[in-house]
């Protein structure tokens, strides 16, 4: 039981000390996961399954708005996005569509792609001097 406590709390650990970045491709990451899962429920017709991955992702969804920052244009553009997302989520739940999970699944990959390339810039200006 003690190896459990120890793994939970380095897991809460390693989730506190991941930078803003870190933290959003992980969310996008699991979005991406759990519509690939949904995806599968909705041709497999597992209606339980599907509204369990639809539901997981649209907690994710939320915890990503809660993170965006709506100060700056940017900010409110993509907390709209997101809100799209989860309109099209509703949508699947309704109509149990595959083709408007496949569409989600293209935005989750274009925002995780997007991120990373945020992620490399910022890398490259913390790590590169003005002098070189």
């Amino acid at each position: 039981m003690d190896v459990k406590k120890a793994a939970e709390r380095y897991q809460q650990t390693n989730y506190a000390t991941l930078s803003t970045i870190e933290y959003v491709l992980l969310l996008l990451n699991e979005c991406l996961r759990y519509v690939d899962i949904a995806e599968t429920a909705i041709r497999t017709e597992h209606k339980e399954e599907l509204y369990e991955y639809i539901s997981k992702t649209q907690h994710l969804l939320f915890e990503l708005m809660a993170a965006t920052s709506t100060q700056l244009e940017e900010g409110k553009r993509l907390s709209s996005f997101y809100v799209y997302l989860n309109q099209c989520l509703v949508g699947v739940r309704l109509n149990k569509e595959p083709e408007i999970l496949e569409m989600v699944t293209q935005h989750f990959v274009e925002l995780i792609e997007s991120w990373e390339v945020a992620k490399q810039k910022g890398r490259v200006e913390k790590y590169t001097t003005p002098w070189i």
